[in-house]
């Protein structure tokens, strides 16, 4: 079965999703639970969320429900999206933090949850990407100000519809319709 819009897109969508992802994609990361099946190493993908600092703490900005579905310790995949591709690192759970506001799904408020970074690794990712600095928009956000003209958006990858396959130490994700 076709997908309802599998008409080309025109240059001008290509042009805007080309600048778009350049400019996002240096805060996005997605995450993977790993793990060894008869000595091989399998992902899946976890959820997503965004590189952000507020005052002096550097973390990842993501759903309380993705925090809560990764491992508290041992290793954590942290996919990120560049131009030349996706790269894997991993991440100690030991060398974090979370915090979560709300519950999940929105029952019992926002589901938004914060994972917490440690100096080497907010050093070794800066390395290569850059993190959202909540700062430089505090005044205007605690000041009730009206959004400026613009859009706003929510991205992210739903890891039920996803998969991803790593060749190395480069990955190539899929969106799949199967579920």
């Amino acid at each position: 079965m076709e997908p309802p819009d599998s008409r080309e897109a025109t240059p001008q969508e290509r042009a805007f999703t080309d600048a778009a992802t350049s400019r996002l994609s240096k805060y996005l990361v997605g995450f993977l639970k790993l793990g060894i099946q008869n000595g091989i190493e399998h992902v899946l993908p976890a959820g997503s969320g965004t590189l952000v600092k507020f005052r002096k703490h550097h973390g990842i900005l993501t759903a309380a429900h993705v925090l809560s579905a990764l491992p508290k310790h041992g290793d954590v995949g942290i996919v990120r999206f560049f131009s030349r591709g996706l790269e894997r690192t991993k991440l100690r759970m030991e060398d974090t933090y979370t915090k979560s506001a709300g519950g999940q799904d929105g029952v019992d408020g926002p589901d938004l949850g914060f994972l917490g970074l440690s100096p080497d690794v907010v050093g070794s990712l800066k390395a290569a990407s850059d993190f959202f600095d909540f700062d430089k928009y505090s005044d205007q956000i605690l000041s009730h100000q009206g959004p400026k003209p613009g859009f706003d958006a929510v991205l992210g990858m739903i890891a039920e519809k996803s998969r991803v396959e790593f060749s190395g130490m480069t990955a190539k994700s899929f969106f799949s319709g199967e579920h």
